[in-house]
C-alpha cells in the first residue's frame, strides 16, 4: 500500500503546483480589479462625477506618471541592459501593424467616423496604466525598468501615430512641428528620460527626497485605475459591439500569436538552456556532451531573461533535488528545452505480469504518470501493450 500512495503524493503535488500558478496570476490582476472596480463605484453611489474624474486625470498624468517613470529607473540596483533586437523587434511590430491595419480596416469598416479609431483600438494599449505595473508584478523591478524604457519609445510613437491617423481619415493636414513638441513635452518620456540620467550618471536623491518620490510613485497607479473605472461606461458596449468582439479578438488573441510568432524567431525553434549554466545564472551559447533531440532546432540563451523570478526560483531549488532521485536529471551539460521541460515520474503503479494494478484488479496503470515511460513513443507503446492486455481479457481473438 505504501508504492500506492506516492502517486497521491505526486497528484497532490501538481495540484500544489497548479494552485501556486493560479495564485501568482491572481495576486498580479486583482489589484487592477479592485482599483477599477472602487472608481466604478464611487461614481455610481454618486460621491464623484465625472467632470471630477476628468480633472483628476489630468492632474494623475501630468503630476503622478512622471514620478512613476523616474522611480522605475532610479531605484533599479545596477544598470540593466535593453536588448536592441527586443526595441526591434516591438517597434517594427507596431509599424507593420500600422500598415496592414491602414490596408484592411477601411475596406471592411465604411463608416469614416469609425475607421480611425478601430484602427487605434487595435494596435494601442493602456501600456503605461497597465503594462508597468504588470511587468512589476511578474518581473520585479527590472522588468518595470525595461518597461520605462519602453514606454520613452513607443508613447511617441502612440502619439505621432494617433494624429497622423485622425488627419489621414478626416481629410485635414499633418502639422510636424506642433506634433514634435507635443511628443518633447509628454510628461510621461520626460520622467523616464530624467530617471535614466539619474540611473547612468550614477545621481542618488538625498533620503528626505527618496521617500516622497516613492511615495507619489506609488499613488499613480491605484489613482490613474480608479480614474479608468470611474469613466467606465458599460452602456457603451451594447451600441458599438459589432465593432468590440472582432476588435478584442483581434487584440487580444490574433496579435499576440503573432508577434510571438516573430519574437521567437519565425521558425519554432525552441528557446534552451544547460541545466549548469541556468544554475549557476549565466546564458548558454551552445550544447556540450548532451546534444538536443527537439526539432527544428533550438535557441540557446537564458530562461532568467524571460521567466519570471518566481519561476526560475522554484527551479533552481527543484532541479538539484530531482537530481538526487533521477540520477543525471542536474548533469550541468543537461539541456532545459522550453518552458514546458518537466520530468516523468519518479515513482511508479506497481503492475502485475498481467499489467493489473497490484492493490486493485481492473486498473491497468500505464506511460508517464504511472512511471512506464519516458515520453511520447514510449508511452504510446506501453498504451499499446496495455489495449492487447485488455483485449486478451475481454475480447479474445479466435481465428475461425
Amino acid at each position: 500500500m505504501g508504492q500506492a500512495r506516492k502517486p497521491l503524493a505526486k497528484n497532490a503535488g501538481k495540484k500544489t503546483t497548479m494552485l501556486s500558478s493560479f495564485l501568482i496570476a491572481i495576486n498580479a490582476v486583482m489589484p487592477f480589479m479592485v482599483y477599477l472596480g472602487f472608481g466604478y463605484l464611487t461614481r455610481r453611489i454618486g460621491l464623484v462625477d465625472e467632470p471630477f474624474l476628468n480633472k483628476l486625470n489630468t492632474v494623475v498624468f501630468k503630476c503622478f506618471f512622471p514620478f512613476l517613470m523616474f522611480w522605475n529607473l532610479y531605484n533599479v540596483d545596477t544598470v540593466f541592459h535593453v536588448r536592441g533586437r527586443f526595441i526591434a523587434l516591438c517597434v517594427g511590430s507596431l509599424v507593420l501593424l500600422w500598415v496592414l491595419l491602414g490596408l484592411t480596416v477601411p475596406r471592411i469598416v465604411k463608416a469614416k467616423d469609425k475607421q480611425s479609431v478601430i484602427i487605434q483600438a487595435i494596435y494601442r494599449s493602456n501600456f503605461v496604466l497597465f503594462g508597468i505595473p504588470m511587468a512589476e508584478s511578474v518581473f520585479g523591478p527590472t522588468g518595470a525598468a525595461t518597461a520605462t524604457v519602453l514606454v520613452a519609445i513607443v508613447v511617441p510613437l502612440y502619439n505621432a501615430s494617433a494624429v497622423i491617423l485622425f488627419e489621414i481619415y478626416r481629410g485635414g493636414n499633418i502639422k510636424p512641428l506642433p506634433l514634435l513638441k507635443n511628443i518633447v513635452t509628454n510628461p510621461l518620456i520626460l520622467g523616464a528620460l530624467v530617471g535614466l540620467a539619474f540611473l547612468l550618471l550614477g545621481i542618488h536623491l538625498p533620503a528626505s527626497l527618496e521617500k516622497p518620490v516613492s511615495e507619489f510613485s506609488g499613488l499613480t497607479t491605484p489613482l490613474a485605475l480608479f480614474v479608468l473605472g470611474g469613466t467606465l461606461h458599460f452602456s457603451a458596449i451594447r451600441t458599438n459591439r459589432r465593432y468590440l468582439w472582432p476588435v478584442i479578438a483581434i487584440k487580444l488573441v490574433a496579435l499576440p500569436l503573432a508577434v510571438t510568432f516573430l519574437a521567437g524567431g519565425s521558425d519554432y525553434r525552441a528557446p534552451a538552456q544547460l541545466v549548469g549554466d541556468f544554475l549557476a545564472g549565466k546564458p548558454s551559447t551552445g550544447s556540450r556532451s548532451v546534444k538536443p533531440t527537439y526539432e527544428p532546432g533550438v535557441v540557446y540563451g537564458d530562461s532568467r531573461q524571460v521567466l519570471p523570478e518566481c519561476i526560475t526560483d522554484v527551479m533552481a531549488k527543484a532541479i538539484p533535488e530531482l537530481g538526487k532521485k533521477l540520477r543525471g536529471f542536474d548533469h550541468p551539460d543537461a539541456v532545459l528545452t522550453g518552458p514546458e521541460t518537466r520530468s516523468s515520474s519518479p515513482v511508479r503503479i506497481v503492475r502485475g505480469e498481467d499489467y493489473h494494478s497490484l492493490n486493485m484488479r481492473g486498473l491497468y496503470p500505464c506511460g508517464e504518470g504511472a512511471g512506464y515511460a519516458g515520453g511520447i513513443m514510449s508511452a504510446a507503446m506501453d498504451g499499446i501493450r496495455i489495449a492487447e492486455a485488455i483485449a486478451g481479457r475481454y475480447a479474445p481473438y479466435t481465428a475461425d
